[in-house]
C-alpha cells in the first residue's frame, strides 16, 4: 500500500511540474507573439468559393473596403484553396505586411490593399483573466491533495483541478511548431474530458453513489462522449475529414458541441451533488455538500444557459 501511495504520489508531483512549466512557457509565448488577423472571417460556402461571413468594423479588412459576401480569389499571387488556406497565408505574411487581395463581387473582379493587422488587444486581456482563474484552480486543488493526501478522493479532486488549470491557461498562439502542438491537443484534450472526470468524481463524493455500485458500465459510458468527441477532432486536425465542404462550419460545429458537452455534464454534475447532499446525513459530510453544491450550482447554471443553449 505504501508503495502503491509513493508510486502516485511521484507520478503526481511529475505531471504538475510538467503542466506547469508547459504553462509557464505558453504564457510568455502568449505575450510575445501576437497572431496576425485581417478583420475578416472567411467561410468556404462551396468548394472553392470562399467569402467574406463576417467583416469587424474598422478592421483592417473593413478599412480596405472588403463587404460581407465578397469571395476571395487569391491573396497577392496565391490562389485561394480553402478558408483554412487563408489563415495559413496570414501567418506566412506576418503582422502589419500589406497584402493584395483579389475579390469578386456580384460577379465583377476588384482588388484591394490590406494591412494585417495584430490581433485585437482584447484578446490578449482575456488571457490574463483565464490565466488568473487556472491558477487558482491548482493552487486550491495543491492545497487539498497537500492537506489530505491520504483521503479516498483527494487524488481525483486534484486531477479535476490540474486539467483546469490546463482548461483555462493552455492556448495555442497559432505558430504550429512542436511546442505549439503540444499546447493545442493538451488545451484540446482538457476542453473534451474535464466534463467527464468532473461527473465521475461527483459520482464517488463524499461516497460513492449507489447507481456506480449497481452498474459497474456507468463510469465508462461517462467518457464515451467525450472519447467520441476527440477521435472526430484528430480526425479533422489530421485532415481525414477534409471531404467536409467548409474547414471553419466544421470546426465551429465541433467548438458548438464541446461547449454544449461542458455546460450539460457540468449541470447534471450539479444535479447529482445536489442528490447527494439530500441522502447525506453525517453532519460534517452534509456541511461538506453544502458548499460544494452551492458552489458548483452558481457556476454551472449561468454557464449552460447564458453559454450553452
Amino acid at each position: 500500500m505504501t508503495r502503491i501511495l509513493s508510486f502516485r504520489l511521484i507520478a503526481t508531483v511529475i505531471l504538475s511540474l510538467g503542466m506547469i512549466i508547459l504553462g509557464g512557457l505558453n504564457v510568455q509565448q502568449k505575450r510575445s507573439w501576437i497572431a496576425p488577423d485581417d478583420g475578416v472571417s472567411w467561410l468556404e460556402s462551396q468548394p472553392g468559393a470562399v467569402e467574406a461571413a463576417l467583416v469587424l468594423a474598422d478592421g483592417p479588412g473593413s478599412r480596405a473596403g472588403i463587404e460581407r459576401g465578397d469571395v476571395l480569389i487569391g491573396i497577392d499571387e496565391i490562389e485561394i484553396q480553402s478558408d483554412r488556406h487563408v489563415t495559413q497565408i496570414l501567418y506566412d505574411l506576418g503582422e502589419w505586411a500589406r497584402a493584395t487581395y483579389r475579390l469578386e463581387r456580384n460577379g465583377a473582379a476588384f482588388e484591394t490593399t490590406v494591412v494585417v493587422s495584430p490581433q485585437p488587444e482584447r484578446f490578449q486581456s482575456q488571457f490574463t483573466y483565464l490565466e488568473i482563474i487556472g491558477v487558482l484552480y491548482l493552487l486550491v486543488g495543491l492545497f487539498v491533495v497537500a492537506k489530505r493526501w491520504r483521503a479516498p478522493h483527494a487524488t481525483h479532486f486534484y486531477l479535476v483541478c490540474l486539467v483546469s488549470f490546463i482548461f483555462y491557461v493552455f492556448h495555442n498562439t497559432g505558430k504550429f511548431n512542436g511546442f505549439d502542438w503540444t499546447i493545442y491537443w493538451s488545451d484540446l484534450a482538457a476542453h473534451v474530458f474535464l466534463p467527464p472526470m468532473f461527473m465521475h468524481f461527483c459520482l464517488e463524493f463524499p461516497i460513492r453513489n449507489r447507481w456506480v455500485e449497481r452498474y459497474r458500465y456507468i463510469v465508462p459510458l461517462i467518457y464515451l462522449p467525450a472519447g467520441l468527441l476527440m477521435a472526430t477532432w484528430i480526425l479533422f486536425v489530421t485532415g481525414i475529414l477534409g471531404f467536409f465542404p467548409s474547414h471553419l462550419v466544421l470546426r465551429d460545429l465541433l467548438d458548438s458541441l464541446n461547449v454544449f458537452q461542458f455546460g450539460l455534464f457540468f449541470v447534471l454534475s450539479a444535479g447529482i451533488l445536489m442528490h447527494t447532499y439530500q441522502t447525506v446525513h453525517e453532519r460534517e459530510l452534509r456541511q461538506q455538500m453544502k458548499w460544494v453544491t452551492r458552489g458548483t450550482a452558481v457556476a454551472v447554471l449561468p454557464y449552460f444557459l447564458l453559454q450553452s443553449l
